[in-house]
């Protein structure tokens, strides 16, 4: 299975239009890589393979998910706490020994600073700030919604009525452009907070994407180096079992 993430996160959703040219995302791309062998035929055998078009999508696919396959989670469960630290591995020698559709996505997405250490602390220092801003996102979301309940007894205060839609008067007012009660908003304090706090919050969640884009594409590169060192563990243990059941995978 490939997918376009694990179990345990969110995805970033997706177009139904595969022919869309802003049609960027996990299922889009793995389509566009049986249409681009020049670029996808990752060991230059003439066919692009699944786990070639996989790992083209990795390499180009510009949302905040995280791809994965069946092979990744295997690993991951097949050696527990016992995975080896790629920050302790070096990154030319993973490169050597990858698979060539592995070895494409290292490439693809390989950092300007391509040290593992410093590139995890440059990640954790994108989620520490992506936590911050949601946090500041959460108390600006809690402040809008007193500032729309504060509008929202204004209005009720004024016309009781349109507590039920169906009452005579309240089909009155809102009939058309509902212009009597759409003037008297517009007078409320509170309609200007709700707008100056809408701005804020979409200044927050823009700046949250952009770093989850750029927080993503170090953790699909880490995952790259973790595929290919778990790969080397497994296959130094010379568990018979264990090397059969991840050539059954890939």
């Amino acid at each position: 299975v490939f997918a376009s993430v694990p179990a345990d996160r969110e995805a970033s959703g997706c177009t139904p239009d595969l022919d869309d040219p802003s049609a960027r995302s996990y299922m889009a791309l793995i389509a566009d890589a049986f249409e681009k062998p020049l670029l996808a035929d990752l060991d230059r055998n003439g066919r692009v393979s699944l786990a070639e078009a996989h790992a083209y999508a990795r390499i180009h696919d510009d949302t905040v998910d995280l791809p994965i396959a069946s092979s990744d989670a295997w690993l991951s469960r097949a050696l527990g706490d016992g995975a080896p630290d790629v920050a302790k591995v070096s990154i030319d020698t993973l490169v050597r020994d990858a698979r060539p559709a592995e070895k494409a996505v290292i490439e693809g997405l390989r950092p300007k600073d391509a040290n593992a250490a410093r590139a995890r602390a440059e990640l954790e220092s994108l989620d520490a700030r992506i936590e911050e801003l949601e946090r500041q996102a959460s108390k600006l979301s809690d402040e809008r919604e007193r500032a729309r309940r504060t509008l929202v007894d204004a209005v009720l205060t004024e016309w009781p009525e349109l507590a039920n839609p169906y009452h005579a008067i309240a089909r009155k007012l809102l009939a058309q452009d509902a212009r009597e009660v759409v003037t008297f908003m517009k007078k409320q304090a509170a309609l200007a907070t709700m707008a100056d706090l809408d701005e804020k919050l979409v200044g927050r969640d823009t700046e949250v994407l952009d770093l989850e884009k750029r927080a993503v594409r170090l953790e699909r590169w880490f995952q790259a180096l973790q595929n290919v060192a778990n790969e080397k563990a497994v296959r130094r243990a010379k568990n018979t079992s264990n090397v059969a059941a991840l050539d059954a995978l890939l």
